[in-house]
């Protein structure tokens, strides 16, 4: 692999060469222990030229569509701090959720194409949703073994204390980045006082109109005298 093959290229090519790698060695075992043994080869090379083309397309929209779009969200909402790093996270815990949000939406959007593409507009759905359950769990296996990878190098070197900081408050986590993602942001804590403010007023005014109305209904209900 070229030295200066970096971005969205060298995620691509990486992520196709090791989903298609692990996919035939998966299918050649799994043959080879059904006794397929003469037709573990085939079969292995079949399953990495279909996972390398799925791989391909799903680490194409995520780099390429998805990755941008949720990356600007982000750096917009929580300015004016300084920008997300493009090379990765840069504490433990946004390690965790690392492109979690854009593997749910990529994983959704290739499933559905390419369930549609084999079997017709009517599988869209459930290839999307599957798709999308099965790379989100993959992106956060992956992210959790890159945490245990490096709290173990750490550990070797500094005898425990684990080199990386944690993240910052404000940092974004899963369900931030959904919101963020789909046109939502956060409020600030003067835009929340004020709906606070609104809301508190609204019910001042039903309580009043409440009150008045009793008031009335009393008066009515009152028998006069003789």
């Amino acid at each position: 692999m070229p030295e200066s093959l970096t971005g969205p290229p060298r995620t691509i090519i990486y992520g196709t060469v090791a989903a298609s790698a692990c996919s035939a060695f998966i299918t050649s075992v799994v043959s080879t222990l059904r006794g397929n043994i003469r037709t573990a080869p085939s079969l292995a090379g079949t399953s990495a030229f279909s996972t390398g083309i799925a791989a391909s397309v799903f680490f194409g929209i995520r780099e390429y569509a998805v990755t941008p779009v949720v990356q600007g969200r982000l750096e917009h909402r929580l300015a004016p701090s300084p920008p997300l790093p493009d090379d990765g996270p840069s504490s433990l815990s946004q390690l965790s959720s690392h492109k979690l949000v854009d593997s749910a939406v990529s994983g959704m959007v290739a499933g559905g194409l390419l369930n549609a593409w084999r079997h017709g507009r009517s599988s869209i759905l459930s290839g999307a949703l599957t798709a999308g359950v099965f790379c989100t769990a993959l992106q956060f296996a992956f992210n959790k073994a890159m945490v245990a990878r490096l709290r173990m190098i750490s550990d070797r070197a500094n005898g425990g204390a684990v080199a990386i900081p944690d993240a910052p408050k404000h940092s974004p986590f899963f369900l931030e980045g959904i919101i963020s993602s789909i046109g939502f942001n956060r409020m600030d804590q003067g835009q929340y006082l004020e709906a606070l403010k609104k809301t508190r007023d609204g019910h001042l005014r039903k309580i009043k109109e409440l009150e008045a109305e009793i008031e009335r209904d009393g008066v009515q209900d009152t028998p006069k005298d003789k």
